[in-house]
Parts: C-alpha cells; structure tokens; sequence
C-alpha cells in the first residue's frame, strides 16, 4: 500500500512537471510572436513616415518653385516698366496674365521704386456691373483730394474738379426724357469724351506736379471683358501707365484679342505650379439585374 502511494505521488509529480513545462514555452511562443508583431509595427511607421517626409519635401519644393515664378514675372514687371518710363515702348499698357498675376502686382506695388505716393492714382477692383470710367474718376477726386491743398483744387483750379465730374455718368439716367433735345445730345456728346476729359486730368495734374514722369493706374479684371479692355486702351497715353491683371492663364486666352490691347513685349506670363491632384479610388458599381 505504501509502494503504490509512492508511485502514485512519483505519477503526479511528473504530470505537474510536465504541464509547468509545455506552460513555460507556450508563454516563450506567445513572447517571440509579440516581438515580431512589435517589429513590424516599427517598420511600418518607419515606412509611413519616410512617406509623409517626402510628400513633404514634394509639396516644399513645388511652393519653392512657385516662389521662383512669381519672382521672375515680377523682374520682369519691373523691367517693363522701367522701359515704359524711358519711353521704350510703343505701348504704356501692361498685360500680367495668370494664376498668380495678382501676387505679381502686389510685390510690384511693395518693392519697386517705380511707384510713389504722388505717381500713384490707385487700384480698381473691376467687375461686370461697374463703370471703368467713372471708376477712374472716382480714384481721381480722391487722388486731388489727398494730394493737393484744399484751398487749390477749390481756388485757383476749380476746373479740374469740374473735368473730373464730367467723366462721371449716370447708370441709371435715361437720356430720352430730356426736356430740350439740345440738353439731351450735348449729354451723349459729352459721354463720348470721357476718355479725352481723363487724359486733360492726367496732363492738368502732370503740370501742376512738375516732378512726375507719369502716373500709375491699376486695375484687376474679374473677366476679360473686351469692352473694358477697349475703353482702357484709349487712355494709352504717354502720361499714363496702366497695368491690367487677371487670373487667366495665358494659354487659355485668344492670342488675337490678347495682342490686339496689349503688345507681346508688354504681357507677362505670371503662372503658378499646378497641383497633383491625388488619385481618388473608383467606386464599384453594383448593379441589380
């Protein structure tokens, strides 16, 4: 009975021996797997990463680039008009055409010398439904207004305002209800001489300025509008520098009304970079037959 209690407890023994055994590398097993698992969740951030750094330097270098090209068309803005100023130019009209035209213009207006507080008429944001004219004429009051004394342009040139006012038309004023028909024609008379009464200003305020060489007039076009583009090219004038820009890209543009307002030596090219657009994933259609 004692024997059979020994060998029964030696039985034992070994099962539970056993068991701590097959327990111990199980747990080594599981240990390994969780180490590979780790392992390969690190090469895959470093993967993900190293991706995501060179999207990064990708997009860096395209913002570069851009930076570049507006830079250039800049220089180039620059240089126009400095040869429109020597009078080098047949054409004192400035073309600056595409996606980053007004990015171009607004360095211009910071960083070049060619601009001044007193040769500066001012910016006209165009849109379909204004006047370009009266547009003109309201920066032109304003700019007589700032520049020159009161008791000036109210004393002893109070014909200057005068010429101003007369640019401005009435949307809105309807020309057949004149009583006198005289009164009427003299009106549409003096609407078709807007452009000459803009010039008259300009030299008026040149002589009165002895200083300046000429005045700067910008404006940004919405669309190119050939009515507007029209109305500006009778104001070329060679005491009148006017840039025009738009956010067109050039290539886009007809060539033959492009040229026909500006020369080829006065349009700029201001392009920009033009984004990868990421491939999106097509959707499966299911269809239910």
């Amino acid at each position: 009975m004692k024997k059979k209690t020994i060998k029964e407890n030696r039985i034992i023994r070994f099962h539970k021996a056993q068991e701590n055994n097959n327990q111990v590398s199980d747990k080594y097993v599981d240990d390994e797997k969780l180490v590979e698992e780790e392992s390969e969740q690190i090469n895959t951030n470093e993967i993900g990463e190293g991706k995501s750094k060179k999207v990064n330097t990708d997009e860096e270098d395209e913002e570069e680039q851009n930076r570049r090209k507006i830079y250039k068309a800049y220089e180039e803005l620059k240089d126009t008009v400095k040869d429109v100023i020597l009078d080098r130019r047949t054409s004192n009209m400035i073309g600056v055409f595409g996606i980053n035209a007004d990015n171009v213009v607004n360095m211009f207006c910071r960083k070049s010398d060619s601009l001044t507080e007193k040769n500066y008429l001012g910016k006209i944001c165009y849109s379909e439904a204004m006047d370009i004219y009266n547009s003109i004429a309201a920066l032109l009051i304003e700019y007589v207004q700032k520049q020159l004394p009161q008791r000036w342009y109210y004393g002893n040139n109070a014909d200057l305002v005068e010429q101003i006012e007369n640019v401005y038309v009435n949307p809105n004023e309807d020309l057949s209800n004149e009583y006198s028909t005289l009164r009427g024609l003299s009106k549409i008379s003096k609407k078709y001489q807007r452009e000459r009464n803009i010039l008259g200003i300009i030299s008026n305020l040149k002589r009165i300025n002895t200083g300046i060489n000429k005045y700067f007039l910008i404006v940004e076009l919405e669309d190119l509008n050939y009515d507007v583009l029209n109305k500006l090219s009778k104001l070329d004038n060679s005491n009148l520098v006017i840039i025009v820009h738009a956010l067109y890209r050039t290539d886009s543009i007809d060539e033959d009304i492009l040229f026909k307002f500006f020369t080829y030596k006065n349009c700029i090219k201001a392009e920009g970079i033009i984004r990868r657009k990421k491939a999106q994933k097509k959707q499966k259609n299911y269809c239910c037959c």
